[in-house]
This record gives structure tokens, sequence and C-alpha cells, in this order.
């Protein structure tokens, strides 16, 4: 009986660390689900469009659109490419406009490269994976301009497109025809939603001629252009829409019965869907619209023109920037040109990953769809005889397979993986055969083959030493995946919608059953698909506890190695860590609602640095939360725009050369006189190091209690130190006493190698003399000049003493980047900068009166839009409401 009951107690214990677990992985499931469902609302708008799309269509046959694209008049095609051109040369004077707003024009060589790349790959695209302010980045960055101005430069080009959008909207619904059928609505409505969408587009042109216009919103302001910026922007923006919308409308037929303002309208329509979609390209949405809108046109003829305004106007130029890049690769390889003298065409080395990736997706789709549309019967017919039907049924399946290895594969080559190039190398030489075989393809594997030589030539770009396979994210990519593979489900049942599909007729094979060999490959294709996806998400990630001892231990030896003070914050105990695989190598970061936000570069070894920004990014994704850089260097910015981050700089840090340091001169009279008076007053500064510091904990608890009661003021952390006992022993303290007591102490964080000591908790008594941390600086430096109290001595190490540098910290930011954020910085400054002397202002005088060297900092984050939210969060870590 005893043995029956333990048998039952074990069995017992066993059933419920299985239910324990099977509820661990349903709830881990579940939050990741929804977590990373928001992206795939997407899918819903497409599906709806699609369906709405095939009752529009069920009466016409493939074979009809495919007829009427070969039988499109080559005037009309050659008129499309004509006014695509003229569109790519209108949308440079975007650029060139928005450079003038920032009082920044550039030759208009690098301002046409940048518009027409950025805008093949990222606007008109519309892919997650491809954007242009990532493009712009390159190539403006090598001319001068500053993060801040890039941003602004992509904002105002997208605005511009915005009005060249609501200024045809306006022309429809004015000027369109009333019984048009793409404005269902009352003509009075009609007309005075006209009007008022004009007037406003004339407003933003006329009231900025009468006074500049800047908007004022809590944590953000934003100064409008002039009258004549302004007009520039609505008239470049409306020539552009017009003269995109007439490519589709001179290759329709002759008579549509429609006038071209009410086209305009549906056109407009279109493409509003597509981006709110969020759908690549607006596959699938812009067709369904524009079908919809337009319903006296014959639908076959309507779907002809928008394919071959698709090829026109978004594939070859992706061609056309495929063949520059492998021209110039092939260039560098054979005429031995050397890297640092050839600099004219750097920023084709530093987008063609980008680049490669749209067009590697594109061969995906290429592969998905083959498997969609039949083969043309004499072709069948040849296969027959000399491919056995079992090869030509795996072929099918095999492209399948590989068109959605690719699509996955492309979000890895916009980071330079050398696992995604490899393996996007194998299944475009896979997807070469396939299509061979499966139907005798030629045209889809001569575009394979192509996209596999140019990708190979190009193998020298991806160079990173990981993989996303098993560390990134399904959010990456499945939005995209599954789009395409619904637009490809909807391809294949309007290909075969003549066919009735009995329930058997799924396992018939025959070389001429097409139906029922696209049925079980899109069968197949779904299955992989979703077991991919379900295995991504299932996959657990650690959760992001807060350190225990030991994951502090591992951090204190990596910030003791690392060159950078700041890293020894990570001590503090209130952020958690990202460990490198060897754990020589950490970011340290904190979470504040959807914010995770890194405390500047990864800190540690500096050759894994790329490899945990990339893992953090992952981490971010997974967890459905936005990942932020903050206070980061220039020297990681490439990696955080290979991201698709944005980036703006958010001050300077004041570094001073004790070296050449020195009170003398007229220009530090004020300083010198300072220090003087308080000398007269019996202050000496001494310096602690850490071994002594906790006898001193009682007197410096009370300097610091003392402080805070009468600055009511609180702790902060994160990127500063609080008063812990536990924390301030582990440095040095620079402590000023008069004769009786200390009046007030800074801690000095010490970088390695002894070349940086920062001040970080800086705590006064209220009664202590004024400007008394203005002489605790000057007397470290004083001190830090001397060789025999240099810093070695500091941390209670041996070493050479030798001159290094002090670091005051950072700065608000000034000249032009201040006044353009001025309302945004107004209460995070204040936050940041009062531990020092109270405010900004008074600080950045007293650094600057010290001459020194500035280093700007960085923050990188997904949406500029969104800044005002994130700095809200960041000042939540650093007022310790996490």
């Amino acid at each position: 009986m005893a043995h029956s009951q333990t048998g039952d107690l074990e069995m017992s214990a066993i059933t419920t660390e299985l239910r324990s677990t099977t509820a661990g992985l349903s709830g881990h499931l579940l939050k990741r689900l929804f977590v990373q469902a928001r992206p795939f609302l997407s899918l819903a708008i497409v599906i709806l469009a699609l369906w709405a799309a095939y009752r529009t269509v069920s009466t016409i046959e493939i074979a009809n659109i495919v007829e009427q694209f070969q039988a499109l008049p080559l005037r009309s095609v050659l008129l499309a490419f004509l006014i695509t051109g003229l569109c790519y040369l209108i949308t440079t004077g975007y650029e060139v406009v928005a450079l003038h707003h920032i009082s920044h024009p550039l030759p208009y060589r690098r301002v046409a490269l940048a518009s027409c790349l950025a805008d093949a790959f990222g606007s008109n695209l519309g892919f997650v994976l491809i954007t242009g302010g990532a493009i712009r980045y390159r190539i403006y960055a090598q001319a001068g301009l500053s993060a801040l101005d890039i941003a602004s430069v992509t904002t105002m080009y997208s605005f511009t497109s915005s009005l060249g959008v609501a200024f045809i909207v306006a022309l429809a619904m004015l000027f369109g025809t009333p019984s048009a059928s793409a404005l269902p609505m009352p003509e009075d409505l009609r007309l005075a939603l006209g009007i008022l969408v004009l007037g406003s587009i004339a407003a933003y042109v006329v009231v900025p001629a009468i006074r500049p216009v800047t908007i004022q919103m809590p944590f953000w302001s934003l100064r409008l252009p002039s009258a004549r910026t302004a007009a520039a922007q609505v008239l470049l923006g409306a020539l552009d829409m017009m003269l995109m919308s007439a490519v589709i409308y001179v290759l329709l037929p002759t008579n549509i019965g429609t006038d071209f303002f009410a086209y305009l309208g549906v056109f407009a329509a279109a493409l509003v869907a597509g981006v709110i979609s969020h759908v690549p390209g607006g596959i699938g949405v812009f067709e369904s619209v524009m079908l919809l809108g337009l319903p006296e046109v014959p639908a076959a003829s309507l779907l002809s023109a928008i394919l071959m305004f698709r090829c026109i106007y978004y594939f070859v130029p992706l061609s056309l920037a495929a063949i520059v890049l492998a021209a110039y690769e092939l260039s560098l390889q054979h005429a031995h040109i050397s890297r640092a003298e050839d600099t004219a065409m750097e920023w084709v080395r530093d987008i063609g990953p980008q680049v490669m990736a749209a067009i590697v997706l594109l061969a995906g789709v290429v592969l998905l769809f083959s498997c969609a549309v039949p083969a043309s019967p004499e072709r069948l017919a040849l296969m027959e005889k000399f491919v056995p039907l079992p090869v030509l049924e795996a072929s099918h399946m095999i492209a399948g397979g590989a068109g959605v290895g690719l699509i996955i594969f492309a979000r890895g080559l916009t980071r330079r993986l050398t696992a995604e190039h490899k393996y996007s190398i194998w299944l475009l030489a896979i997807g070469v055969v396939a299509l061979l075989l499966k139907s005798l393809n030629i045209e889809g594997a001569v575009i394979l083959a192509m996209v596999l030589a140019v990708l190979w030539i190009m193998r020298p770009e991806f160079q990173r030493q990981e993989s996303s396979i098993n560390k990134g994210s399904a959010a990456e990519w499945a939005p995209t995946l599954t789009t395409i593979l619904a637009v490809t489900v909807w391809l294949g049942m309007f290909s075969y919608k003549h066919i009735p599909t009995p329930h058997a007729f799924w396992w018939h094979l025959a070389y001429d059953a097409e139906l029922p060999r696209f049925l079980r490959t899109t069968m197949a294709i779904l299955a992989v698909a979703a077991g991919i996806t379900f295995v991504k998400l299932l996959r657990r990630v650690p959760p992001p506890d807060l350190p225990d001892a030991m994951m502090l231990a591992q951090a204190r030896r990596i910030a003791e190695d690392d060159p950078d003070p700041r890293a020894h914050l990570a001590l503090l105990g209130d952020k958690r860590f990202l460990f490198s695989e060897s754990g020589h190598a950490c970011i340290m970061y904190g979470v504040k609602s959807t914010s995770w936000v890194t405390l500047g570069d990864p800190i540690g070894t500096r050759q894994e640095h790329e490899r945990l920004i990339h893992a953090f990014y992952d981490l971010c994704e997974s967890y459905g939360g936005a990942a932020i850089f903050y206070l980061i260097d220039a020297a990681n910015l490439p990696v955080y725009v290979d991201l698709g981050l944005s980036v703006l700089k958010v001050g300077e840090e004041a570094r001073i050369a004790l070296d050449r340091f020195t009170l003398r001169g007229a220009k530090r009279a004020e300083l010198r006189d300072l220090h003087a008076r308080l000398r007269t007053q019996h202050l000496r500064l001494s310096i602690a190091n850490s071994k002594d510091v906790p006898r001193l904990i009682p007197e410096l608890k009370a300097v610091s209690d003392d402080w805070l009661a009468h600055t009511r003021r609180t702790e902060h952390g994160f990127s500063r130190g609080f008063f812990d006992p536990a924390y301030i022993s582990n440095f040095p303290c620079a402590v000023v006493r008069n004769d009786k007591h200390i009046l007030a102490f800074a801690t000095l964080l010490v970088g390695a190698h002894l070349e940086e000591v920062r001040l970080d908790l800086i705590r006064h008594r209220h009664d202590a003399p004024a400007g008394i941390v203005e002489f605790l600086v000057l007397e470290l430096m004083l001190n830090g000049r001397s060789r025999e109290r240099h810093w070695w001595s500091w941390r209670g190490r041996k070493g050479q003493p030798g001159y290094g540098h002090i670091n005051l910290g950072l700065l608000p930011l000034a000249d032009v980047e201040e006044r353009t954020l001025a309302a945004l910085w107004k209460d995070f400054g204040a936050l940041l900068f009062s531990q020092y002397f109270g405010d900004g202002d008074s600080y950045r005088r007293f650094v600057e009166s010290l001459n020194p060297a500035y280093q700007p900092k960085y923050i990188a984050l997904p949406r500029i839009l969104n800044t005002p939210g994130i700095l809200r969060d960041i000042a939540g870590l650093v007022g310790r409401a996490a």
C-alpha cells in the first residue's frame, strides 16, 4: 500500500509538472502571438481586397490578361517609360527643396543618386526591409549631413508626396464626373470636401507668407517651411502624382468610359489603401481598389496595364541598380581599384546589401507565382518527353519551398549575414533548376540566374559571421511572407477557376493535371511556412529579468576591462544584461513601457559588439518591444542604420585633456579667482580610493541626504549613479573638506588603461560656499595633471602614471539642433543636467570655459515621429520610475 501511495505521489508530481510545462508553453505561445499579431492585421486587409477583386474578375481568364498584356501598343509602352523617367526626375526636386529648407544644399549629382535610389527601394516598393532613410544616410552622411538633417530630409520627402496625393484627391472631387464610382457620395458633400482639402493646401502655402509658423506641442516643435518652399512642395508633389497615375492611364484602352479627374481619384485611393495595408508595394490591395473604382474599364485591360506599370515603375529600376552593382564589383576585382582611392562609388558598397535583399525577395515572389500560373501546353508536351512525372511534381514543391526560403532570408541580407547569403545562393541555384524542370520556364530561370550571379559577385559585402535563423523574430518576415502567399493562392485560384475540384481530384497525377499539382504544392508550402512560423513563435526566449549576483559579477569583469568609464554603471543593479556567447561583452538596458533602452553601445570585447546589437534587436522584436540605443557613439552608426533605425544626435560629451589644462591666461581669470577664493576658505580636495570609501559612508550619506532634502530632488538612475553604499564603494571618491567636515563629494568612474575618468554622483551640503562644485572639478583636474597623484593611485593599482582625460558628462544640444528640438529638450534636458548645476545652460557655460573637446552622442530609434514618447520613457528610466 505504501509503495502504491508512493507511486501515486510520483505520478501526481509528474502530471503536475507536465501540466505546468504545458501551461507554460501555451502561455508563452499566446504571449508571442499577442505581441507579434499586430503586423498581421494588414493580412486581413489584403484578404478582403483579394476577395473583392476575385469577385470582380471572376468572369475573365488569365489568358485574357496575358493576351492584353502582349497586345499593349509599343507606343504606349515607350510613353510609359518616358513618363516614369520624368517621375524620377521630379522626385529629385523633392530632395533639392528639402535640402534647401535645412540650409544644406548639395551638388545635384549626389542629390539625384539619393533620391532615385531611396524612391526605388523605399517609397515606391514600400518594403519593410528597405528604407529610404537608410539609403539617404549612406549617401548624405559622406557629404557632411548630420543624422538629424537626414531625418528632416526624409520627413519632408514623405510630406511632399502626401501633399501630392491630397492635391489630386481635391482635383478629383472638384472636377471629376458626379457619377464617378470612385467617389460614391452626394455631390454637395464631395464638392465641400474637395474645397476643404484644397483650402487646407492653400493655407499651408499662404500662411507662412504672412508670418513664420512653428507648431508647438508637448515635447515637440515643428517649424513649417517658408511659402516658397511650401509652394514648391505642392507643385512637385502634384506633378509627380499626376505623372505617376498617367503611367497606367496611357496603357489603358483609348475610351475607358471615365474622365481623367475621376480616374485620378481612384488612383489616389488605391495608393492610400496600399500604404495603409503595409503590404510591400501595396500588391493586391492597389489592384483591388483600381478594379472596384473603375468597373467601366475592362478588367483584363486594367490588370494588364497595372502589370506593365509594376514592371516599368518597380522592376526595371531594381534591375538597373543590380546591373550597376555588378559592374562596379567586377571593376573592383579585375581592375584592382583601391577602395581608398575610388570614393566616387563608395555609396554602392554601402547600399548593395539592401538592394540585393529587395531583388532576392522578388526572386522568391517569382518562384511562388510560377507555381500558381499554368505552363503553356507546348512546353508541357515537351516536358512529357524528357522529364519523368515524379521529377516534375517534386520540382513544383521545391520551387515553392525555395521561394519561401528566399523571402525569409532576404531580411538577413540587409544585415550582411554570411549564412543568409550562402543559403540564398543555394536556394537561387535550386530555383533555377526547379523552374526548368517544372515547366521549362526559361524566362524565370534567366532572371534567377542573373540574381544569383550578382549575389555571388557581391559576396565580400556579406561578412557578418552570424545567422538570424535561430535568433531572429518571425515578425521580421512573417507578415510579408503570408501576404505574398495569400496573393499566390489568389493567383492560382484565378488561373484555374474554370476547372472543378472534386475531392479525389487533389491526388490526380498527370502531366496536364496542373490544378491538382497547384493545390498539392500550395498545401505543402502553407504547411512548411506555418510550421516555421509556429516553431519561431514557440521557441522560448529567456525572460529579461533583473540581474542576480552572478550576472553582476560577470558584468563587473567586463566593465573593468572596458576603456569607457560609463561601463561601470552596470554595477547599479537597475539594468538588465544581454551577454555575448563568449561572455566577454554585454549590453545593459532598461525596459519602460514598450521601449527597450540600452545605455550606450555594448561594452566589452569590440569584436562582439555588432553581433550583440543584432541579438538585442532580435530580443526586442521577440517581446514586441521597440529597440532604442541611447547615448551611442558614431563608430557603430552604420550597424544601427542597417537595422532600419533612425539616428538623432542627442548631445555632446565634454572631454578635457589634462596635460593641456591650466588656469593661467586672461580667459580663465574668473575660474582662477573662484579657485583662489575657496582655497583661502581652507577647502581642500582629497581622493579616497575604493578601499577607503566604506569608512566614509556615514559622512557621505549625511551630505547626500542634506542635498536631497534642500534641493527637493529624488535619486536618479540608469545613466547616472545614485547613492547606494554598495555601489559607491566600488569607486574612488573625490572629497572636498574644510577643517572639520565633508562639504562635497563626487564618485569617479575610471576606465580601463587609466585613460579617462568620468564624474558620476555629485553631492554637496546646502550651506557649502557658492561655487563648490566648480572648485571640486578644477581641483580634480589640477590633481590629475600631477604625476604623483594620477588616477592609477586612486584605483589602488600599480602602474605607470601619465596624463589622461576627464569626462564632464553630456551637454544638451546647441545651435541649430537645439532650436529645432528646443521644446522637446526643455523638460528632458533639465532632468539630465540638474545633478550638476541646476540647469543645463549654467553647466554648459562652465564647461565651455574649460575649452573641452566634444564627442557627439546619438540615439537610434525605430520611428522618428515617436521621439517624444521615447524620451518620456527614457526620462522614466533615469528617474527610476521603471
